[in-house]
């Protein structure tokens, strides 16, 4: 099977970045491509719920993580807890991260015994590794896509950007 990468931001997703995420993950779906993904809020989640809305068993979402699922969640956990994050937005990431756990599609980045910018630009490598071509949606400056694009096009992944004003 052949693997889109998505990457974008984590806050902020305008509604013109939702409709284009949508058309471009369901395109992908559609043409019998799997969804990777980051794990993140945002951009990742809708991109990861939808493949799993897609096939039931969620075999077609790929997530990787910065570190192992137990700390990753309990780093969101945290963040829920200081209201860096919402509750519900905490619950259903977890949710489906235990679900594509579940159908054995997590990948994690080992060597990271907590949640770091170090881990995340790791975790951009290491998803990269399993994508075929990468779709990107970029709120203003977010380094975290812009970093994933650079690695991409420094391997000759394909990549489609779509760039969104802040």
């Amino acid at each position: 099977m052949k693997w889109l990468g998505v990457s974008g931001s984590s806050k902020g997703l305008t509604e013109a970045l939702k409709t284009d995420l949508d058309r471009e993950v369901g395109l992908a779906l559609e043409s019998g491509k799997g969804i990777v993904t980051g794990g993140s809020l945002g951009t990742d989640y809708r991109a990861a719920n939808s493949a799993c809305q897609f096939a039931p068993g969620c075999e077609r979402a790929k997530i990787v993580l910065p570190t192992t699922l137990d700390i990753y969640l309990a780093h969101l956990g945290n963040r829920a807890l200081q209201g860096s994050v919402t509750a519900e937005d905490y619950s259903a990431l977890k949710g489906l991260l235990q679900l594509v756990a579940y159908s054995g599609n997590i990948v994690v980045q080992e060597g990271f015994e907590s949640v770091s910018k170090a881990a995340y630009d790791s975790r951009n490598t290491l998803m990269l590794s399993h994508t075929d071509e990468l779709v990107a949606f970029q709120i203003g400056d977010s380094p975290g896509t812009r970093d994933a694009v650079k690695k991409a096009e420094l391997q000759d992944i394909p990549v489609k950007l779509f760039k969104y004003i802040a």
